[in-house]
């Protein structure tokens, strides 16, 4: 994904969310991610033990609940742990959360953020923008069906859930904004 460079009070806020929630070493350099749909993704690198390491720190749209997000976060850990490995880990937050809720000083907003590990590799993939060739769109099929046998077992009214995040609903909002 594109980088770019971020304004000064949003790096501040970066900094004091990881700050105080994670212990991750020294930050060494914050950039925004372009390319996501709704939520505001950055490139955090830090340095622990002379050692650098990558981060994705995600600012969630401020409409999506903390049931939504811990759906997505227990969907994830799922994943990994039935050897699904194209998806991020979650980072624990010091408490052992995987959320951080958060008020936005200048707009007054309460926004969600969460941090994810960083997979290696080239993301081609965009949400609007995809010209992939056939062997990428059988390798990504191929993916598909690796992502459904991850998935089987992956009961979320067993773990509290009383409703499931409406897909359908997203996939509508995002078809209308490709036409």
């Amino acid at each position: 994904m594109p980088l770019y460079s971020m304004n000064t009070n949003m790096r501040q806020v970066i900094h004091r969310v990881v700050d105080s929630h994670y212990d991750m070493g020294d930050i060494v350099s914050i950039e925004g991610l372009a390319g996501g749909y709704c939520n505001l993704s950055f490139l955090i690198r830090v340095r622990q033990t002379d050692r650098l390491y990558s981060y994705i720190m995600r600012r969630y749209h401020p409409n999506r609940t903390a049931e939504q997000i811990q759906f997505e976060h227990s969907f994830m850990h799922h994943l990994r742990q039935n050897n699904f490995t194209l998806v991020s880990d979650v980072i624990k937050c010091r408490d052992g959360t995987t959320r951080i809720r958060d008020i936005d000083l200048e707009n007054h907003l309460p926004y969600y953020w969460a941090m994810f590990e960083c997979l290696p590799g080239k993301d081609k993939y965009t949400w609007i923008e995809n010209d992939l060739s056939a062997p990428e769109l059988i390798s990504a099929a191929e993916v598909l069906v690796q992502l459904h046998d991850a998935a089987i077992g992956f009961h979320p009214a067993l773990m509290g859930y009383a409703k499931q995040p409406v897909i359908t609903d997203i996939l509508e909002e995002l078809y209308l904004e490709v036409v």
